[in-house]
């Protein structure tokens, strides 16, 4: 029987069959993981993935420069269809267009600084996570409440919507027998999750654009030409 892609594969997508990255532009808002214990322990997660799994070879990884926590999603140039965009704007807008759009709109909001995260363990290819404290969650639900006036956006996930940290895409589908293994590893590997990392420091939230799924860049106007210019050069 042949191997079934993903619905990260294709022509409007954001990986190509081999596991190369398509461009996949657009624009969010995250916590870029910058610290070193983080990072390096999201890279032993990967390395896990690939060693402990006869299967790893139907993922494809993220670099760290990539690693981030999705505060709330903005759009996608390929989805666009009312319940994926902003009720602000047309739904053929350039991607540029809604870059400067949300860059207007978003001025007035105040973007939360230091909070904490706690780790609730291995999905396929992120790691769960969950506000450490009431406070937290109050602050993130807000915050993203906040954010979805001043952007028109509000997708149909909004309320239900789960904070995780990427580190990868599953590309083929899993065999039932490939997913009791993955279910076995995952349980094993969250155990030793949650012991290393247990509660992770977000030290700043970004508006941000990105033309593919390796780098996710704070919002300037340059910024777009910058990442399309990479790209193309690539």
């Amino acid at each position: 029987m042949s191997e079934q892609f993903t619905k990260a594969v294709g022509e409007q997508a954001k990986f190509n069959e081999d596991g190369t990255f398509r461009p996949f532009p657009g624009n969010t808002i995250v916590c870029n993981l910058t610290e070193s214990r983080v990072v390096d322990e999201i890279i032993r997660v990967q390395q896990a993935h690939i060693s402990a799994l006869s299967f790893a070879h139907k993922f494809a990884w993220t670099p760290p420069e990539s690693f981030h926590m999705t505060v709330i999603e903005l759009l996608c140039h390929y989805h666009r269809r009312p319940a994926l965009w902003t009720s602000l704007l047309e739904l053929d807008t350039p991607i540029e267009e809604t870059d400067r759009f949300f860059a207007k709109a978003l001025e007035p909001v105040s973007f939360p600084g230091h909070f904490r995260m706690k780790v609730e363990g291995l999905r396929k290819t992120s790691i769960g996570v969950s506000p450490h404290d009431e406070a937290t969650r109050q602050l993130l639900h807000a915050f993203r409440e906040e954010v979805s006036r001043a952007a028109g956006v509000r997708f149909p996930n909004h309320d239900t919507y789960g904070f995780h940290i990427s580190f990868g895409y599953q590309l083929i589908q899993l065999t039932p027998e490939e997913e009791a293994e993955f279910k076995q590893f995952q349980q094993d590997y969250s155990r030793q999750l949650v012991e290393r990392l247990s509660v992770i420091d977000m030290e700043k939230v970004d508006y941000t654009v990105f033309e593919d799924m390796t780098r996710f860049v704070p919002y300037a106007p340059e910024e777009r030409a910058a990442l399309q210019r990479q790209g193309r050069s690539a």
